[in-house]
C-alpha cells in the first residue's frame, strides 16, 4: 500500500516504504531512498526503550510505542538488508 502520489523506488520494498513515507504532501519533500535514509538515522533513537536521543515531539506521549512499533518493526524486518545494513543497534523488541 504505498502511499498515492509519494515517491517510489523499486529497488526498495514496499512495506519498507510504507513504514517510512510520511502522507503526502509531506511524502514529496524527499525521494524514496532518502525517506529510507533518513529512517534509518532515526529509528535506533525513537524504536529503543531509551528515547533520550529521539527528537519526535510526542515521543512523551502515552501512546507513542504503540503508535510507532509496527514502523519500527516493519523498518527492522524489510529496510535492513544485506546491501543497506546501516541501521544503527538499539531497535525496540
Amino acid at each position: 500500500m504505498t502511499r498515492v502520489g509519494c515517491p517510489t523506488d523499486d529497488s526498495i520494498s514496499s512495506e519498507c516504504l510504507d513504514a517510512v513515507t510520511p502522507p503526502f504532501p509531506v511524502c514529496l519533500g524527499l525521494s524514496a531512498a532518502e525517506w529510507v535514509a533518513k529512517a534509518m538515522e532515526e529509528s535506533p533513537r525513537c524504536c529503543s526503550d531509551d528515547l533520550t536521543e529521539c527528537s519526535c515531539p510526542a515521543k512523551e506521549g502515552a501512546m507513542f510505542k504503540e503508535y510507532i512499533g509496527p514502523d519500527c518493526d516493519a523498518i527492522q524486518n524489510y529496510c535492513v538488508t544485506e546491501e543497506n545494513p546501516n541501521l544503527r543497534g538499539g531497535m525496540m523488541e
